[in-house]
């Protein structure tokens, strides 16, 4: 048994994931009744549906037999808390599954008890399922007893926007913005929402972060440009427009949208600038 899992683990680590498997199925016949064989074999279906290199019509198939994994891992022993958090992984993602992700976290709490993480993900099954009132109280919950993890403030400001409270959820997304600068989230949230305001300083000061801290993020540098533009700042605004624009193909429609903008503005010359660049969008060459 042992070998086994060390040789699926080894190519787990090598990416080989369909060899992974095989390994793995075998382990499953020499151990039937062995739950942690079967969640081993499901955490594998999971990551080959993940990969990048994995056939896309395959996909939703290795994540159904990945689900089935962990719920025959579960029957096996109801007490192995990492089958139930496989099965949240995949379902709290489709909005379909809402009820049934629901039902699980509930199912979670009954056997294992409440507890700060458990009521993080209630926080944000609610608010994704548009479940307002449920979910800002959860998302409270889960504030007192994770107190230093960004997500249920992000969710808690969200679920107070979708409920016109829109003082609250300013409010809940500055104070996640101001004690949590490395997520990205919480400043990107903290920039949108001060962007909409057109308040535009203080909007790039939340992207900015953004940028230093995940400087991956096209949203960070897109958000950026933008306030920029508007700040007349057009020379640092087309800068931070090219580096989105090699990040994410797609930000070509700002970017002409920035162009005329600045044009709109009176600066024609630099509006020429910008349309030199955003034609290389989506071209091997960073502009």
């Amino acid at each position: 048994r042992r070998g086994l899992l060390l040789l699926a683990k080894a190519y787990g680590l090598q990416k080989n994931f369909l060899a992974s498997i095989r390994v793995l199925e075998i382990l499953k016949g020499k151990f039937p009744v062995d739950y942690y064989a079967e969640f081993v074999l499901a955490e594998a279906y999971l990551m080959l549906a993940n990969s990048p290199t994995s056939d896309p019509s395959q996909k939703r198939q290795n994540r159904e037999r990945a689900l089935q994994g962990y719920h025959d891992t579960r029957e096996k022993n109801k007490d192995f808390l990492a089958a139930y958090e496989g099965t949240l992984r995949i379902i709290e993602v489709t909005p379909e599954s809402n009820s049934d992700a629901i039902n699980l976290v509930q199912d979670m709490i009954n056997r294992f008890g409440l507890s700060g993480r458990s009521q993080q993900r209630l926080c944000h099954i609610y608010r994704m399922a548009g479940y307002v009132k449920k979910a800002v109280d959860t998302c409270e919950s889960a504030i007192t007893l994770l107190p230093n993890e960004p997500d249920s403030y992000i969710d808690l400001s969200v679920s107070y926007k979708m409920h016109e409270e829109h003082l609250r959820a300013h409010s809940v997304m500055v104070e996640a913005a101001k004690k949590f600068q490395k997520s990205a989230e919480a400043q990107l949230g903290a920039a949108d929402m001060f962007w909409e305001l057109k308040n535009f300083p203080t909007a790039l000061e939340y992207y900015e972060t953004a940028k230093t801290h995940n400087p991956e993020r096209f949203e960070a540098w897109l958000g950026s440009a933008k306030c920029k533009v508007e700040l007349s700042k057009f020379k640092e605004a087309l800068i931070d427009f090219r580096e989105a624009c090699s990040l994410n193909s797609k930000v070509i429609t700002e970017f002409k949208r920035g162009s005329g903008r600045v044009r709109s503005l009176g600066a024609s010359d630099m509006s020429s600038k910008f349309e030199e660049s955003y034609g290389l969008c989506g071209s091997k060459e960073k502009p």
